[in-house]
């Protein structure tokens, strides 16, 4: 059934959230990208009251400006510091932690759906609205490797029609039901020597879900900040003045059309790109109270979780991990499946098998307190994966997904099946010599053959140098033995 959301108050909810010896954070800026741990919901006492108040402000996710830094935001898009009017963090121990959540809504969902020409009315956002406060229903979330946007920072919300769920498919992101609207919004400094300080929106995209496919939508915002406008199908290029190295040059902007959004966001990548386990399996910010967004929308009833299946993939990767052969894990895997009596989890509990840290996630590519292969396998996730797949928007028989065994890539050591630029001797990934590598010459470059392919034109000059130092960090792969002399002329050659 085609549907049509008009969002302006959609979930009143409790959220057990924060342990007992957890402070709100004195600055939620930086706490909100922190990805090093998280605060624990098991034992909560804590609840979150967003039943009638318009949501608290949200810090905007900058990971994606690579010269801002991953803990820059900007107080001309996002007011970091929540009024206690619009959230109270209560803590409340005769509010036990299984509760049950209220789930009702009284969101109109008329049959069809017809774009909005204009941003506003969607009702996405309360108050002013460049300020990209999310009404009550829609979630803000962070991912951990954002993809490269030419220096802009993104916000990011997701709006769930009433009593529905986001469900997680093995390796492919999550799936939404009809009536999900995913938002993001683009911005970026006029002045590249003040990273932010001087920012403005200039887009806003929606994926829309409706009988079970998706629509991409692009608004366009004004010079006033107080509007955005629905741009034709065709897509629409703009350039707008900006300071780089204390001289102006023009940064051309590219607001995509439907079909070329589609390309990325094929059915093949699973439409939806940044919310998924990997991405999202990281601490956010929500105006003050810092949790991983997993726990939060597992708990919220917003993200539906197979602890059995969840528990027995991360006992089989221990088992392997212990040193048993893959015949015995799967023995002991097959045992512990074999009850038809199986004790279900506790209702009202977190269904997540475990705590966040055993579930896979992506970090941050820019973190250089980071290990190198992790920031480097992040960054090709994020910015290449999703298009490198089978029935993708790449043609090449790569695969940079995270959870690939490098070895299982298909790039290592592998001559390019494409354009060589002249390189003498290449292959996509030449271990230990970037100078070879293909892949590295297709980041660097903005011109014929360059990766991404789509919305940039500018290099990301800090991925640029982690591909780099990843690449020469890599094995040299083992020299092939010379003939003997001897043997080979034995032999007859």
């Amino acid at each position: 059934m085609t549907q049509r959301l008009l969002i302006a108050a959609l979930v009143a909810a409790a959220l057990a959230a924060c342990s007992d010896d957890q402070a709100p954070p004195s600055d939620p800026t930086d706490t909100a990208l922190d990805t090093a741990g998280d605060a624990s919901t098991d034992d909560a006492d804590a609840t979150i009251d967003a039943a009638t108040d318009p949501a608290p402000d949200v810090a905007t996710d900058v990971d994606d400006d690579a010269d801002a830094g991953a803990g820059d935001a900007s107080p001309d898009i996002v007011d970091t510091a929540p009024d206690v009017a619009d959230v109270a963090l209560d803590v409340a121990p005769d509010v036990a932690p299984d509760a049950p959540l209220d789930t009702t809504a009284d969101a109109d969902v008329p049959d069809g759906f017809v774009p909005f020409d204009t941003l506003s009315e969607y009702g996405f956002f309360v108050g002013d609205l460049v300020d990209q406060n999310p009404a009550p229903g829609v979630v803000p979330y962070t991912v951990a490797s954002p993809l490269w946007a030419d220096h802009a920072g993104k916000g990011r919300y997701f709006v769930l029609p009433p009593g529905t769920t986001a469900t997680p498919v093995e390796g492919e992101g999550w799936t939404f039901p009809d009536g999900t609207i995913v938002i993001k919004t683009f911005f970026f400094s006029l002045d590249r020597r003040e990273p932010l300080g001087d920012a403005r929106i200039v887009e806003t995209r929606l994926l829309v879900r409706e009988d079970d496919d998706w629509l991409a939508l692009t608004y366009q915002w004004n010079d006033e900040q107080t509007e955005a406008t629905l741009v034709d199908k065709q897509g629409l290029d703009l350039d707008f003045a900006v300071t780089e190295d204390g001289a102006p040059r023009k940064q051309p902007w590219h607001y995509p059309s439907r079909t070329e959004c589609m390309v990325c966001h094929s059915r093949a990548a699973n439409f939806v790109l940044g919310p998924s386990t990997v991405q999202m399996n990281r601490t956010h910010d929500y105006g003050g109270f810092v949790d991983n967004q997993l726990r939060v929308l597992e708990h919220l009833g917003l993200l539906q979780v197979d602890a059995t299946n969840d528990f027995v993939k991360q006992l089989r990767e221990q088992l392997l991990a212990d040193g048993l052969s893959d015949e015995e894990a799967t023995k002991q895997v097959d045992w512990f499946r074999s009850p038809s009596d199986q004790r279900k989890p506790r209702l009202g509990g977190s269904q997540l098998a475990g705590a966040t840290e055993h579930y896979p996630r992506l970090v941050d590519p820019y973190d250089e307190s980071l290990a190198l292969e992790q920031r480097a396998r992040s960054y090709l996730h994020s910015n290449c994966a999703h298009c490198h797949i089978g029935a993708g928007g790449g043609n090449a028989q790569i695969d940079l997904a995270f959870a690939t065994k490098l070895s299982d890539t298909k790039a290592l050591d592998e001559r390019p099946l494409h354009d060589t630029f002249g390189i003498d001797d290449p292959r996509i990934i030449a271990p230990g010599d970037p100078r070879r590598s293909v892949l590295l010459h297709r980041v660097s470059i903005r011109d014929r053959g360059q990766m991404p392919q789509l919305a940039t034109t500018r290099p990301d000059a800090k991925a640029v140098k982690l591909i780099e130092q990843w690449i020469e960090h890599l094995a040299k792969p083992a020299a092939e033995p010379k003939p003997n002399a001897v043997g080979a002329k034995a032999n007859g050659r």
